[in-house]
């Protein structure tokens, strides 16, 4: 596992996982009762691979929530493997909290230096990979066509 693969995962992409760990420490409880589901990663722009990649590197676990009628806390079965099947939620990790901040603080850092004051400070785009980078920072990743933005990006690009 590269840092390359992490490079692509965009700030927003984590976003959702970042806001559930930040509830529940702010209610001073189980990260796991704010465990994100697929689903919703997925919609937020994260790849499965992406997402095996921030399993492998500590960041983020999973687990397949379970249900009980009755039980007034949440449940997950680990998994013990790189498989996601249907049920499964994901919970951010104090090593991966700390990972997402520092790509938030990147992004925010190069953006108070000011666009063009050199050639690392530019927007980037790559339009093949549908990736808008700042810094070497991806920004955003379109994982479908968006025919509207990618024009405007290729405009500016050139």
């Amino acid at each position: 596992m590269t840092d390359t693969n992490l490079e692509m995962v965009a700030v927003q992409a984590l976003e959702p996982l970042c806001e559930a760990y930040e509830r529940a420490r702010e209610l001073q409880t189980d990260v796991w009762e704010f465990a994100v589901e697929l689903d919703a990663l997925r919609s937020a722009g994260l790849s499965s691979s992406q997402l095996r990649c921030l399993i492998r590197k500590g960041y983020v676990e999973h687990a397949v929530e379970t249900y009980s009628p009755g039980r007034r806390k949440r449940a997950f079965r680990p998994i013990r493997n790189l498989s996601f099947p249907p049920g499964t939620c994901v919970a951010l990790t104090p090593a991966g909290f700390a990972y997402v901040k520092a790509r938030e603080s990147a992004c925010s850092s190069q953006l108070a230096q000011g666009i063009g004051e050199s050639e690392d400070s530019k927007p980037h785009w790559e339009s093949e990979r549908r990736v808008l980078s700042l810094g070497g920072v991806v920004v955003k990743h379109y994982r479908q066509a968006a025919p509207d933005q990618e024009a405007v990006l290729a405009s500016f690009q050139e």
